[in-house]
C-alpha cells in the first residue's frame, strides 16, 4: 500500500520529529519503504531512528510538488516562517536584505522583505494564503495595493537613507513583488510579479532578464 506523503507531511509539520517506529505503525509501511519516501522530501534530516524537519518551507514545498493540494498544508505554515525563508533566499543569492521595513512619512507603511543589490531593490510582500480563495484578480487587488505602498516608501527619507547607506548609486530600480506559497500563481501584471517561491531562485538567477520585463519604480538619489 503507498505511503500517504499528505499525512506524513502534515505529521511532520505539525509535531517537527518523529521516531520511524512511530511513523511506520502510524503509515502501515515497512522501514525501506518509509525511508524510500523520507529520503524524497526535502528539508529533513534522518538518523538512524528519527527523521526531524529542519526546513518547514523546503518540506511544504516539496510536498506540494509531488502533487498535494496547497490548501493542505498551507495552514500549517506560519506567515513569519515564509517572511525568514524568503529572506534567507535572498541572502544566499548575495542581497543585503531588511526585513519589516517600516516608515513613518509621509505615511505609515511595512514592507515585508526589501532586498537590495548593486542598482536593484525587490520590494517583497509575503502571501501566505490559502491558495483555493487566491484568485487572479484577488493578486491583482494585492499588486496594486502593494505597488502603491512601494512609491509611498521610495519617498521616504527612511528608505533613502537606507540604500545610500548600502549603495553609491544615483539611481535604482525597485521592483514590487508578491512571492507566494502557491504554485499555480504566477506571471506579471500591470502593477509588478506575482512569484511562487519554489521560482524565486530562477527569477533572482535571470534576474536581468526579469527587471527589462516587468513593471517597475525607478528611484533618483
Amino acid at each position: 500500500m503507498p505511503i500517504s506523503i499528505e499525512n506524513l507531511s502534515i505529521y511532520l509539520l505539525r509535531e517537527g520529529s518523529a521516531s520511524l517506529k512511530f511513523l511506520e505503525n502510524l503509515l502501515l509501511a515497512d522501514e525501506q519503504q518509509l525511508l524510500s519516501v523520507l529520503r524524497g522530501l526535502d528539508g529533513l534530516e534522518i538518523d538512524e531512528s528519527t527523521v526531524r524537519v529542519s526546513n518547514r518551507i523546503k518540506l511544504a514545498l516539496s510536498a506540494i510538488e509531488r502533487g498535494i493540494e496547497p490548501k493542505s498544508i498551507s495552514k500549517y505554515l506560519d506567515w513569519k516562517e515564509f517572511e525568514v525563508e524568503v529572506a534567507r533566499i535572498f541572502e544566499e543569492a548575495g542581497f543585503i536584505v531588511q526585513r519589516n521595513f517600516r516608515t513613518n512619512r509621509p505615511k505609515r507603511s511595512e514592507t515585508d522583505v526589501v532586498a537590495l543589490r548593486e542598482d536593484t531593490i525587490i520590494a517583497v510582500d509575503c502571501k501566505h494564503w490559502d491558495p483555493a480563495s487566491s484568485g487572479k484578480s484577488r493578486y491583482n487587488l494585492a499588486s496594486e495595493a502593494h505597488f502603491k505602498r512601494v512609491v509611498m516608501m521610495t519617498k521616504s527619507d527612511d528608505f533613502v537613507s537606507w540604500v545610500r547607506k548600502w549603495i553609491n548609486k544615483k539611481r535604482v530600480l525597485i521592483i514590487p513583488m508578491l512571492i507566494t506559497l502557491s504554485t499555480r500563481a504566477g506571471g506579471i501584471n500591470q502593477w509588478g510579479a506575482v512569484v511562487p517561491i519554489s521560482n524565486l531562485s530562477y527569477v533572482i538567477q535571470n534576474l536581468d532578464v526579469f527587471a527589462r520585463e516587468v513593471p517597475h519604480i525607478v528611484l533618483e538619489i
